[in-house]
């Protein structure tokens, strides 16, 4: 892999995780405005809208009949699970403890990628992602004893769903891996909006609002055409980027929410960047169609 092949990659997933970071902190602000249901469907159509406009703008041409599994499982894990499961798992509950679970997320995109005979990583691999799991999973719990058990379904939610799009952004342009499994969500989000939002009483703080505007274009459509262009240069590779989740998430919750600055986070996160920069040096070669699909 040559200098390029390898920094892209790299400036690619660490903005998308900054970016997946504030989803927690949002999304408890933005239910403090909305239930659990309805920001789920209006974050998913505001996502729908764009990713409807980004492809017709885009010329994109229409998923295979062979692509369309993995484009279901997308939109299985990453249009309806884990946006759900967060929503329902911070609904009355502080967003930093939710940070927990969601240090198991990188070991297991990593995992469903070798189950699906996707990527063959070297055993040194799994011994460095194994010490960076360990090292967050000991922060988030020194941090805080509370875990939101609905998270743990929400990071396998999207393991599964990574580790899919990750092979289908070998195919096609990693930013239209999320715009057609929404696209295939569509008559649920639909009638899923309509259904929750008709009796709901509108929120007047402008808070929520712009938080629910963050979900939906930015996490939920936007920072995915990052994220997924550095999952096809190598889901096990790009998955241990997030590991530092857990350690942005808590700051924007310091700045967002005004919660405290855990002890040790920088000692932590120091760590865990050398256990991400051997892991991601072991996570297996480039695969063969990554730079033929990554504009």
């Amino acid at each position: 892999m040559n200098n390029r092949d390898y920094q892209r990659p790299l400036a690619d997933g660490l903005l998308a995780v900054a970016a997946f970071a504030a989803t927690l902190p949002l999304t408890g602000l933005a239910l403090e405005g909305f239930a659990p249901l309805p920001l789920t469907f209006g974050r998913l159509l505001g996502a729908t809208v764009a990713a409807f406009i980004a492809l017709n703008l885009g010329g994109a041409a229409r998923p295979r009949r062979n692509q369309l599994a993995g484009l279901s499982l997308v939109a299985l894990g990453g249009v309806f699970g884990f946006p759900l499961l967060t929503a329902l798992a911070l609904e009355g509950h502080p967003a930093a403890p939710a940070a927990i679970p969601l240090a198991l997320m990188p070991l297991a995109t990593a995992a469903w990628a070798w189950l699906r005979g996707y990527e063959r990583p070297a055993p040194a691999f799994w011994l460095w992602a194994a010490a960076g799991t360990l090292l967050v999973t000991h922060f988030t719990l020194g941090a805080s004893s509370e875990l939101a058990p609905e998270l743990f379904g929400a990071a396998a939610a999207a393991a599964i769903a990574y580790a899919e799009g990750g092979r289908l952004a070998r195919e096609m342009p990693g930013w239209q891996v999320m715009a057609w499994a929404l696209m295939l969500a569509t008559p649920v989000v639909a009638l899923g909006f309509g259904y929750t939002w008709a009796p709901m009483a509108l929120p007047a703080e402008p808070a929520p609002w712009l938080a629910l505007g963050f979900l939906a274009l930015i996490t939920q459509f936007g920072a995915f055409w990052l994220w997924y262009r550095a999952l096809g240069a190598g889901v096990a590779r790009a998955s241990q980027l997030q590991l530092l989740q857990p350690f942005m998430t808590l700051l924007w919750v310091a700045v967002l929410l005004g919660e405290p600055i855990a002890p040790g986070l920088w000692v932590y996160a120091g760590l865990v960047v050398v256990t991400i920069y051997f892991a991601r040096s072991r996570g297996g070669p480039l695969p063969a169609k990554a730079k033929e699909t990554s504009e």
